[in-house]
């Protein structure tokens, strides 16, 4: 299978359950490349119902059509970094060689693959993780635990019928349906940290999640622009490199933060992903 997970803003979120509006974005998932862009094309446009879709109205930054872009020959000169830490850490031998079979693919198809070549400020990020407990520790982010409240709260708000309207009142059911079969599968442990923030305007823990988002975004675009860019900086050169090759869905916090696309694909046979963070083109 070949998903595409979108820059946030190319597809209209209207009707989709939130996680966090910062970084929540629909894609297609298709069983070939040639499927998933054609059903992107589809899918991808201006919505009046979703401000972050906007973009959009500039021509030229969405298309109705991104089967125009499929190349068989899009590897050839193509440059991809394999960052190893921490995304191989814990490895067993046949995990590794998956890897290392997909590069070998790549290299065949005339891909120029530095393997390892880490995010140079990697360490920043790994030390920035995502918060799951309240009060939230000072060395994480707070981005999705707030928008697990604040949006969802707003989604139900818009769903005047529903017969919860509150993540308090998701908890409250969970809670009288404790059975794994029927509701609480992973527990909801982060459900009852985020709703203890204060979503407020001016509150304490609105100015701490406006203060995480953007060190989300200074960590996670910094370290990307920085193989994007190369070494020199500078984007546009030859030491650029055109994708970010990550195993499994491990990789999927950079790009997801930095709101960039991502690619996933899935043998269906092996259950075992691999995914492509790559620089923002059109789409």
């Amino acid at each position: 299978m070949v998903g595409i997970k979108t820059t946030v803003g190319l597809v209209s979120r209207t009707g989709i359950l939130p996680i966090t509006a910062d970084q929540d974005t629909p894609g297609p998932i298709a069983r070939t490349v040639a499927d998933a862009a054609a059903l992107l094309g589809v899918i991808a446009g201006y919505d009046a119902d979703d401000p972050a879709t906007a973009p959009c109205l500039t021509p030229g930054t969405c298309f109705s059509d991104y089967t125009k872009y499929l190349n068989k020959n899009a590897l050839k000169k193509a440059r991809i970094a394999v960052p190893h830490v921490p995304y191989w850490n814990g490895f067993n031998e046949a995990q590794a060689k998956l890897m290392n079979d997909a590069i070998a693919v790549l290299r065949a198809q005339g891909a120029y693959v530095e393997d390892p070549y880490e995010i140079p400020n990697q360490a920043a990020i790994s030390a920035f993780g995502i918060c799951a407990s309240y009060p939230p520790p000072a060395t994480c982010s707070t981005v999705l635990m707030y928008g697990q409240k604040h949006d969802l709260n707003a989604y139900m708000l818009g769903r005047p019928g529903a017969p919860v309207h509150t993540l308090t009142d998701i908890i409250n059911f969970n809670a009288a349906y404790p059975d794994p079969s029927i509701a609480l599968k992973y527990g909801q442990a982060i459900f009852l940290a985020a709703d203890q923030l204060d979503v407020t305007p001016g509150s304490a823990d609105t100015a701490r999640y406006q203060a995480d988002r953007a060190q989300d975004l200074l960590l996670t675009r910094t370290g990307l622009d920085a193989v994007f860019d190369g070494p020199d900086g500078i984007a546009g050169t030859a030491d650029d490199f055109d994708a970010i090759l990550f195993p499994q869905n491990r990789g999927a916090a950079a790009p997801g933060k930095a709101g960039t696309p991502a690619s996933s694909c899935r043998a269906v046979s092996s259950h075992r992903p691999r995914r492509f963070s790559s620089r923002s083109r059109p789409g």
